[in-house]
């Protein structure tokens, strides 16, 4: 019975990479032909230098998601098209065209306002190849980037606006980042979301002292991350920590209830910053005039 009993896990053992034992698949194996316009561009797989040049076929690839990347040297700039691909059992074929030329187009579809700009940079290796600027229309605003070599490019984007404050030129407002690629004789679209630039939410008072039905009123001005005065695509919040003590109306103005503490907060909507003030309220009429 032992005897019979090796005999049979050394049989598995030998069939376990292509059969699999007890009813179990072994592993599944691809195959990857990748080639390029120009050839001799050198490939990466999942970010390791295979050290084959196109065309080159790469065998026993595991099935499922796997990353190429394609470097191109030798040009006045080194470029690369970064390719995603789910391997399936049996041969799987790759192609990038280095010539030509492709466009980018980005579309902001949130609630903007009109009087900001949209600006785009495509880089390569930290330098702009391209930039677009586009102003808000409706709401909205689309730019499109043309005339690019085919490759991997990261776009830089930028949202300006007018400053409340007066004499302050445009201020950065909004930003955002991808990493996308070119394509011969296509146009590539993208659906950009925008950050708030906004750092800091800055009040007229740190604190406020108010007497019972008496009224103080509180500002506050948004200001990114440079400490300039911002224009805001949301709306400002005000919030009672307490309203038994102390409420607060939609224009910051903090009417006192009863004695006690309590804050004032405001919240940025689009943002999501917010700001508090202390509130203190003191029940003794104020002195006459």
């Amino acid at each position: 019975m032992m005897i019979r009993s090796i005999s049979l896990l050394v049989a598995c053992l030998v069939l376990l990479g292509s059969h699999g034992c007890g009813g179990g698949g072994g592993i599944v194996l691809g195959t990857l032909a990748i080639s390029s316009n120009p050839s001799g561009i050198q490939i990466f797989l999942d970010g390791a230098d295979t050290g084959q040049q196109t065309p080159a076929t790469i065998n026993n690839v595991s099935v499922g998601p796997h990353t190429i990347r394609l470097i191109m040297t030798g040009g006045a700039q080194t470029r690369s098209a970064t390719i995603p691909i789910n391997v399936v059992a049996g041969n799987n074929t790759v192609s990038f065209d280095f010539t030509g030329t492709g466009s980018i187009t980005v579309n902001v579809p949130a609630a903007l306002k009109a009087g900001e700009t949209f600006t785009v940079n495509a880089m390569r290796d930290g330098a702009v190849i391209k930039t677009a600027t586009g102003n808000v229309v409706g709401g909205s605003v689309s730019v499109t980037l043309t005339d690019m070599e085919p490759g991997d490019v990261l776009l830089d984007m930028g949202m300006m606006g007018t400053s409340p404050d007066a004499g302050v030129g445009p201020v950065i407002i909004g930003f955002s980042s991808a990493q996308t690629a070119v394509v011969s004789g296509q146009t590539r679209t993208i659906a950009a979301t925008m950050t708030s630039a906004i750092a800091q939410i800055l009040l007229s008072a740190g604190s406020v002292t108010v007497f019972v039905g008496e009224n103080r009123t509180v500002t506050a001005r948004a200001v990114n991350g440079a400490g300039q005065t911002v224009p805001i695509n949301g709306t400002f919040v005000w919030v009672s920590g307490n309203t038994g003590i102390a409420t607060v109306n939609g224009s910051g103005v903090v009417s006192g209830v009863a004695k006690g503490s309590t804050t004032a907060t405001v919240l940025e909507t689009e943002s999501n910053v917010s700001s508090a003030a202390a509130v203190e309220v003191i029940d003794f009429p104020p002195p006459p005039p």
